[in-house]
């Protein structure tokens, strides 16, 4: 009798397909409620983090200008969705000649799968930190708009380089 018992119990184990099928439903059903929700609220935050990254460049442009003593620029490039900051190193000679050129200070930053748009393609800052229109710069005024899916977020600079959300 015990083994009758014990081959029942060990043709009982496991699960039914009826039973894999209902909870493999209940499981869509949840993930349909609870996905397009997360996905929202994931794309606001990568688009937090966009405006974020821009921030810190725009830091990073005035006290490498500070730091160095030398004009900062914070580049835009929305036809590739990037953003860097590079410092003037001209001052360097070979064989008496000048080089002029220039060293990319911190990442540069892509914002991936959205959609970057930029009045101004370089922003510079002088050793002082202080919003200079010298050379190829244009105006320090600066609206910079992030776009992913639905959702935008701008920033402004303004004129006297202050950043504003």
């Amino acid at each position: 009798m015990l083994r009758r018992n014990c081959r029942r119990i060990r043709s009982e184990r496991g699960y039914t397909a009826v039973e894999l099928v209902a909870v493999l439903t209940l499981a869509a059903v949840i993930m349909a409620i609870v996905g397009p929700p997360l996905a929202r609220v994931h794309s606001r935050a990568k688009l937090r983090h966009a405006v974020d990254d821009l921030a810190a460049n725009h830091s990073l442009a005035r006290a490498t200008a500070i730091q160095n003593g030398r004009v900062a620029e914070l580049h835009i490039d929305p036809a590739s969705n990037r953003h860097w900051v590079e410092v003037d190193t001209g001052g360097r000679k070979r064989l008496g000649i000048p080089l002029k050129g220039a060293t990319t200070v911190g990442p540069i930053v892509w914002f991936r799968k959205g959609d970057l748009a930029s009045n101004r393609t370089v922003l510079c800052f002088d050793p002082r930190g202080i919003p200079t229109t010298a050379g190829d710069c244009g105006p320090p005024d600066a609206t910079i708009v992030f776009t992913l899916l639905d959702y935008k977020d701008t920033v402004r600079i303004t004129g006297l380089g202050r950043l504003r959300r």
